[in-house]
Protein backbone atom coordinates (compact mmCIF):
# COMPACT_ATOMS: atom_id res chain seq x y z
CA UNK A 1 0.00 0.00 0.00
CA UNK A 2 1.56 3.32 -1.31
CA UNK A 3 2.38 5.75 1.68
CA UNK A 4 1.91 2.85 4.26
CA UNK A 5 4.05 2.85 7.18
CA UNK A 6 5.70 -0.64 5.62
CA UNK A 7 6.95 1.95 2.75
CA UNK A 8 8.14 4.87 5.03
CA UNK A 9 9.80 1.84 7.11
CA UNK A 10 11.56 0.41 4.09
CA UNK A 11 12.90 3.85 3.27
CA UNK A 12 14.37 4.67 5.84
CA UNK A 13 16.08 0.98 6.39
CA UNK A 14 17.54 -0.05 3.01
CA UNK A 15 17.82 -3.96 2.26
CA UNK A 16 21.42 -3.44 2.72
CA UNK A 17 20.94 -2.56 6.35
CA UNK A 18 17.75 -4.21 7.70
CA UNK A 19 18.34 -7.33 10.27
CA UNK A 20 15.97 -10.27 10.19
CA UNK A 21 16.47 -11.61 13.88
CA UNK A 22 18.75 -14.97 13.93
CA UNK A 23 19.38 -15.46 10.16
CA UNK A 24 20.84 -13.71 7.13
CA UNK A 25 18.08 -11.93 4.62
CA UNK A 26 18.72 -13.49 1.10
CA UNK A 27 15.08 -12.39 -0.32
CA UNK A 28 17.06 -12.55 -3.58
CA UNK A 29 17.20 -15.95 -2.80
CA UNK A 30 14.16 -17.93 -4.57
CA UNK A 31 12.53 -20.60 -2.11
CA UNK A 32 12.54 -24.29 -3.62
CA UNK A 33 9.62 -26.72 -2.73
CA UNK A 34 9.17 -30.11 -3.90
CA UNK A 35 5.52 -30.45 -4.61
CA UNK A 36 5.56 -34.17 -4.41
CA UNK A 37 6.63 -34.46 -0.93
CA UNK A 38 3.91 -35.39 1.47
CA UNK A 39 0.74 -35.66 0.38
CA UNK A 40 1.62 -33.34 -2.85
CA UNK A 41 -1.39 -31.77 -3.20
CA UNK A 42 -2.84 -28.21 -3.82
CA UNK A 43 -2.63 -26.60 -0.14
CA UNK A 44 1.46 -27.30 -0.90
CA UNK A 45 1.24 -24.54 -3.63
CA UNK A 46 -1.56 -22.69 -1.63
CA UNK A 47 0.88 -22.09 1.38
CA UNK A 48 4.16 -21.88 -0.75
CA UNK A 49 2.48 -18.59 -2.28
CA UNK A 50 0.90 -16.96 0.59
CA UNK A 51 4.15 -17.25 2.29
CA UNK A 52 6.24 -16.00 -1.07
CA UNK A 53 3.49 -12.96 -0.93
CA UNK A 54 4.18 -11.95 2.95
CA UNK A 55 7.20 -12.29 2.64
CA UNK A 56 8.26 -10.94 -0.81
CA UNK A 57 10.27 -13.28 -1.73
CA UNK A 58 10.61 -15.41 -4.97
CA UNK A 59 9.13 -19.26 -4.86
CA UNK A 60 9.68 -22.19 -6.78
CA UNK A 61 7.35 -24.93 -6.55
CA UNK A 62 8.16 -28.31 -8.52
CA UNK A 63 6.34 -31.62 -9.34
CA UNK A 64 2.96 -30.21 -8.09
CA UNK A 65 0.74 -32.89 -7.28
CA UNK A 66 3.10 -35.47 -8.81
CA UNK A 67 1.66 -38.48 -7.35
CA UNK A 68 -1.90 -37.62 -8.60
CA UNK A 69 -3.44 -39.53 -11.60
CA UNK A 70 -3.80 -35.94 -13.50
CA UNK A 71 -0.21 -34.37 -11.91
CA UNK A 72 -0.08 -30.21 -12.31
CA UNK A 73 -1.67 -27.59 -11.58
CA UNK A 74 -5.71 -27.88 -11.13
CA UNK A 75 -7.49 -25.22 -13.07
CA UNK A 76 -8.72 -24.06 -9.40
CA UNK A 77 -4.99 -23.82 -7.96
CA UNK A 78 -4.02 -22.28 -11.14
CA UNK A 79 -6.71 -19.35 -10.57
CA UNK A 80 -5.20 -18.65 -7.21
CA UNK A 81 -1.83 -18.09 -7.56
CA UNK A 82 -2.58 -16.20 -10.44
CA UNK A 83 -5.16 -13.89 -8.52
CA UNK A 84 -2.39 -13.72 -5.50
CA UNK A 85 0.27 -12.92 -8.21
CA UNK A 86 -1.86 -9.90 -9.27
CA UNK A 87 -2.69 -8.70 -6.35
CA UNK A 88 1.00 -8.58 -5.17
CA UNK A 89 2.39 -7.42 -8.40
CA UNK A 90 4.35 -10.49 -8.62
CA UNK A 91 5.64 -12.42 -11.70
CA UNK A 92 4.30 -16.00 -12.97
CA UNK A 93 6.95 -18.66 -15.12
CA UNK A 94 5.77 -21.64 -16.34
Amino acid sequence: IAGSVMDADRAANPPHRRRVRGAMRTSDVPVCIDGAQLEGGGQVVRVAMACSAVNRRATTVTDVRAGRPNPGLAAQHLAGVELLAALCDGTLRA
